[in-house]
């Protein structure tokens, strides 16, 4: 009875009367039910074992080749787990018009940097439900990183797409703007990453290189407000930190530049990258100018120059060349207007 009544009970929540996530039907349902089956099943042959003795031996057959058959099986429906690529594969195998088992192959395959694959899995989604906007920022991506002639305008077609099919859809607004900013169109890019953050205002790659499009604009004082937000939605993101004191120590308008936050900010970029990159230690360096401890800055200026050579990074190593005469001369290393 326990387990008739765990069967019923069970099958209340799972067997779709109320729709959870999008797939029509889930493995994983099977089992809760089940459960009552098998307490039904054994207790059962308990019950008969005990009345009846001569069914012990034959019972104990049964339930080693029924344990048998569940080894092999689970096996064999595991090995469907091993990756993506092929319990993905098998969906499609088992279904038909399967149009997110396609768009997940072509991620699968995006991953594995079989880019021809992924865009025809992303296309055979996309042929199925036309409106779905994540395959086609999936395929755009997939145009992108396999970077052939014309891939990139491909890529921008499908971004725009994906924005006139769902226009709360964040990652079509961010990828967009991203490859705007990327061709210069810098209006365009400030204007899609504004509509990403208020599809999803806690995304931080959109706040940070909203920062970096209107810094390039020369608009400093909201470049700063937006990467402080970027700051504040992913406080330990090593960049993201370097950046803000960068700009704090260097930037050309007055108005952003404060040494002390520059220096807290620096020092705890520094501990970040665990001192194995020359560009945290550039930072706390013009963070140490700033605030008027010269002789810190050479100093550690002189560190990172020493960091970037072991690395063999010639251009860092020339950009803190250029910054440390200016310590030298006890003067704080500051960006000019327009400069990149």
């Amino acid at each position: 009875i326990v387990g008739w009544l765990w069967y019923l009970g069970m099958l209340v929540p799972v067997i779709g009367l109320v729709q959870v996530g999008s797939q029509a039907m889930a493995d994983r349902y099977t089992y809760l039910p089940q459960i009552g089956l098998a307490v039904a099943i054994v207790w059962l042959a308990a019950r008969l074992v005990a009345s009846s003795p001569q069914w012990r031996l034959p019972c104990a057959v049964v339930t080693c080749l029924i344990l048998l058959d569940l080894i092999v099986v689970a096996s064999q429906q595991t090995w469907y787990w091993r990756d993506s690529k092929t319990l993905w594969a098998h969906a499609l195998d088992c279904t038909t018009d399967n149009w997110p088992a396609h768009e997940g192959l072509g991620c699968s395959f995006s991953e594995l940097h079989r880019y021809d694959e992924a865009i025809a899995e992303f296309r055979e989604a996309l042929r199925i439900r036309p409106g779905f906007a994540q395959a086609r920022v999936s395929l755009g991506l997939a145009f992108e990183h396999r970077g052939g002639p014309g891939d990139t305008d491909a890529a921008l077609e499908q971004y725009r797409e994906a924005v006139r099919s769902d226009p709360t859809l964040a990652d079509a607004h961010y990828n967009l703007a991203a490859l705007l900013a990327n061709r210069g169109k810098m209006d365009e890019a400030i204007a899609e990453f504004r509509s990403a953050l208020q599809c999803n205002p806690d995304h931080a790659d959109a706040c940070y290189n909203l920062a970096m499009s209107l810094d390039r604009q020369g608009r400093h004082a909201e470049a700063m407000a937006s990467w402080r937000e970027a700051l504040r939605i992913e406080p330990n993101n090593a960049d993201t930190v370097d950046e803000v004191a960068w700009r704090l120590a260097t930037s050309p308008d007055a108005s952003v530049r404060n040494g002390g936050q520059a220096l807290d900010l620096a020092r705890r970029s520094v501990e970040l990258s665990h001192g194995d990159n020359p560009r945290p230690l550039g930072t706390l360096a013009a963070a140490y100018a700033e605030v008027g401890q010269f002789s810190e800055a050479v100093e550690t200026a002189r560190r990172a120059i020493d960091l970037a050579v072991r690395l063999d990074d010639g251009a860092t190593a020339e950009e803190l060349r250029a910054q440390i005469n200016v310590y030298r001369a006890n003067r704080p290393y500051h960006e000019s207007p327009g400069q990149p």
